[in-house]
């Protein structure tokens, strides 16, 4: 493997993180977004030749491009998910710094989505690694928060769950895998 010391970074961040969630520690998705952005990238590499950490080490400025419209990106779901259609909440969030911190991280969640898109696609085919991306992306990030309750769906229209979960955020994460590889294919370009 590749950039095996990556990989290793990125469970050494990642599995304290998320274990911390099972703890009920909040705010153990600023760390974790790193570490699975890490191992992920770490998983594409091995076919591809342009994954996020790739670019960030070739060139900077189409990282930092790619980092803002990941930040925009990020915005754009949080004021409508949250602020206009009031989704969900941070109840553990109460100051500006803590918001600013939740828009800074997220272009390494949403790098980490899509290359693990990418890593699941050198495998199987283009839908099913789809699917599966947003099964795993499910696994990594929803369960974990059923313990932490990091963030609070508050979804009006059903109470339709799956393992707890709603069915309206299972369907959101095609967006969240989608967009950031729409995106990150039109910067790559």
């Amino acid at each position: 493997m590749k950039n095996k010391t990556t990989f290793i970074i990125g469970l050494l961040i990642a599995i304290p993180s998320i274990a911390a969630a099972f703890y009920k520690i909040n705010n153990w998705y600023f760390t974790a977004t790193i570490g699975i952005w890490l191992i992920f990238d770490t998983l594409s590499s091995q076919k591809n030749k342009n994954t996020t950490l790739q670019i960030l080490k070739k060139d900077k400025i189409k990282f930092f491009n790619l980092y803002l419209l990941m930040f925009l990106l990020g915005a754009t779901i949080e004021i409508v998910g949250r602020f206009i259609l009031n989704l969900w909440d941070y109840p553990n969030i109460n100051s500006i710094p803590m918001e600013l911190a939740i828009l800074l991280f997220y272009p390494f969640i949403l790098f980490s989505f899509r290359e693990m898109f990418e890593s699941i696609k050198l495998r199987i085919n283009k839908t099913y690694a789809f699917v599966l991306s947003m099964i795993l992306g499910i696994i990594i990030w929803e369960i974990p928060n059923l313990f932490s309750t990091d963030w609070v769906y508050t979804i009006p229209f059903t109470s339709l769950n799956i393992l707890n979960i709603n069915i309206v955020v299972i369907l959101g994460w095609s967006i969240l895998i989608g967009f950031p590889i729409y995106l990150y294919n039109i910067i790559s370009k």
